[in-house]
This record gives structure tokens, C-alpha cells and sequence, in this order.
């Protein structure tokens, strides 16, 4: 194990530790290690990855190593590089994160983008985002579509905080609406498009999870019942309840749910017509439910 030392010249370089890497971290793949190790460094060093590849003879200073030292502890302990950094990119943009919310996904992105690719552009809409979490989604639709009026709900008054911490931080504060709730229960708002990722991780596969997830990330941004769609049903079951029926609705689904999502949207709102949509990588990861005009 690497220890701090007070002379310059013992003390391990750049190189040196990303070398170490699957030492280190013994229990993920090396590349991967490699490239945890790559981030974390870039975090101490207040550095991008281009900077990282000029500097691979520095060395750490005591106070960098030892951050560096507990920080390798935790990613031992299993514990999300983002959680220890307390950002991770989503769309091109970095989101500060905790353990109170779920670190954003590349398929959520996905999720952007299929909004974005299916909904017309010019118009004037509100959009709500249902378990925001980290704000991601809504503060990238407020970024991206100036047109949009936006609102984020999320049961957690914590994941609520952290929203609005990053939609000040990105500056769109003024542009989305923040209600606690569970999903559409405290939005009054007519809404145009509903989009959400909620928890869909049913209870024995939450069993199964990867520890750097089940043992870090917020249990209600990922449990969905003991069938995982729990979430599902009260969503739905909430759109068919309003006075009104959104026309566009959006919902990330867990890779092997597209069926049993597609029967309750059938059974509950016969109006919409209904498709499973496959992600980059050719699993069914999105519903989308748009309203028949016939």
C-alpha cells in the first residue's frame, strides 16, 4: 500500500500510481481501475485528463496524498468514484451529486435525447420531470430547450435540496419549479410532456446489485417493489386521473420490463398509443406514450 512520505522524492508519481491501479483496487477490472484512478486524480489535482497526461512525472504533495490515501479506502469500501468526487457528467455538463441522490446514467441521457428527437422544438410546453434526483434531466431540458416551462418532483426534501443546488449552479433557477411530492401528487400545473426514471429495481434483483450500488446509492431512487414496478403503477394510475392527458409521456424502464410496462399502459390508458424503445446498446430501456389524436 502506497504511505505518505515527507521526502519529494519517495513519494510515487502520476505514473507510478495509475501503474498501481489494479493493485489497488483489486475487486474491478484493471482498465477500469485505471480509469477510476485517472478521475480521482484529475479531482485532487483540479485538473481535466488532458492536463493529467502532462503531468504523469509530478509527484503528489503530502495533503494531495493523503486525500488521495482516504480517497482509495473508499473506492476499496466499494463506494461510487462520484459520490467521492461529487460530480458526475450528464449531457455534457458536470452535476454535483451525494448519496441523497441517484448518479445520473448515460442511458438517461438517452432519455434527453429521445424528448428532444420526438418533440417538437419550437414550441411552448411544460415538461415535468418525475423523481428529479439530481435535477439532471429537467435542469438539461431548461438548458437545451429554452421554449419549456419545467418541473421537478421528488419525494426525497434532500434530493430536492441537491436539484436546486445544481440549477443555481447551471444558472436556470428561475426556470423550473421544485415540488416534494410522490410523482404527480402536488403538481396543479396542466402539463404537456411527462418524463421520468424512476425506480424499477425489483426487490430480489436489488439483492444482486453490484455493492458500489446497493450499499451507496439512495434505496428510493432505486427500489421498485417486489416486482420493481410499483412506481410504474402510480404514475400511470395518476395520468388517469387527470382532467386532462398529457401528450407525450417518456418513462426509463429497467431492460427486461418493456412487456410488463406496455400491458399495465394498455389496460390503464387505452387513449395513448405505446412503444418500447431500445437503448445505444440494443436493450428496451424507454416507453413512449403518445396521445391518439383519432
Amino acid at each position: 500500500m502506497i504511505k505518505v512520505k515527507n521526502s519529494k522524492e519517495t513519494r510515487p508519481t502520476i505514473q507510478e500510481l495509475l501503474y498501481q491501479a489494479p493493485d489497488l483496487l483489486k475487486s474491478i477490472a484493471p482498465q477500469e481501475a485505471v480509469a477510476r484512478l485517472r478521475v480521482l486524480l484529475c479531482f485532487i489535482l483540479n485538473i481535466n485528463r488532458t492536463e493529467l497526461f502532462t503531468r504523469l512525472t509530478d509527484r503528489l504533495t503530502i495533503k494531495e496524498s493523503e486525500l488521495f490515501l482516504s480517497s482509495i479506502k473508499r473506492l476499496q469500501n466499494h463506494e461510487p468514484i462520484q459520490y467521492i468526487t461529487g460530480q458526475q457528467e450528464f449531457y455534457g455538463r458536470t452535476f454535483l451529486v451525494n448519496k441523497n441522490v441517484l448518479i445520473p446514467r448515460p442511458e438517461t441521457e438517452e432519455l434527453v435525447a429521445l424528448f428532444r428527437t420526438t418533440y417538437p422544438q419550437n414550441v411552448h410546453a411544460t415538461v415535468v420531470d418525475l423523481g428529479t434526483g439530481s435535477g439532471a434531466i429537467a435542469i438539461t431540458l431548461a438548458l437545451e430547450c429554452p421554449n419549456l416551462k419545467l418541473i421537478a418532483v421528488d419525494k426525497s426534501l434532500t434530493a430536492l435540496k441537491q436539484a436546486k443546488v445544481n440549477a443555481k449552479r447551471h444558472q436556470v433557477q428561475e426556470r423550473i419549479t421544485f415540488y416534494q411530492g410522490n410523482f404527480l401528487a402536488p403538481v396543479n400545473e396542466q402539463a404537456d410532456v411527462i418524463l421520468s426514471n424512476p425506480p424499477y429495481i425489483s426487490t430480489e434483483e436489488l439483492a444482486t446489485l453490484p455493492k458500489h450500488v446497493r450499499n451507496f446509492e439512495p434505496k428510493l431512487a432505486l427500489a421498485g417493489g417486489r416486482s420493481g414496478l410499483a412506481a410504474y403503477h402510480t404514475i400511470l394510475d395518476q395520468i388517469t386521473k387527470l382532467s386532462y392527458k398529457p401528450n407525450l409521456v417518456l418513462l426509463e424502464i429497467g431492460m427486461t420490463q418493456g412487456e410488463q410496462v406496455t400491458a399495465i399502459i394498455t389496460a390503464a390508458l387505452p387513449m395513448y398509443s405505446c412503444k418500447v424503445k431500445k437503448d445505444l446498446s440494443g436493450k428496451e430501456r424507454f416507453i413512449m406514450l403518445e396521445k391518439n389524436t383519432s
